[in-house]
């Protein structure tokens, strides 16, 4: 789902990524901010392991650059437990941070 905090510029956003996803995403680079949250069910209580990164890649990188962290999350909860992850994946910026090259 895209999404924006203005109602005007989340409809925007929403047709340039219909419109425009593999001529984009899959090729500029952007610096995303990716939030995961897992969550283990232990009958009485519920646990949530969070994880927060910064990347700068492509789309499809993500899933690279969030492997580590998964990995590391689940190492906190016992996976019999395990419900499920959810992702929010924010786009923070087009500019590469300081000592990244552009694309």
């Amino acid at each position: 789902m895209t999404g924006h905090t203005n109602p005007t510029l989340r409809l925007i956003a929403q047709e340039l990524v219909r419109r425009s996803y593999n001529d984009i995403f899959r090729v500029q680079r952007f610096l995303w901010q990716i939030t995961m949250v897992l969550e283990f069910d232990y009958d009485l209580r519920v646990q949530y392991e969070e994880r927060q990164l910064i990347a700068w890649c492509n789309i499809d990188e993500i899933n690279d650059a969030c492997k580590e962290q998964l990995a590391d999350a689940r190492r906190h909860g016992n996976m019999d437990k395990y419900v499920t992850t959810r992702f929010t994946v924010e786009c923070l910026s087009i500019n590469p941070p300081p000592g990244e090259e552009s694309c």
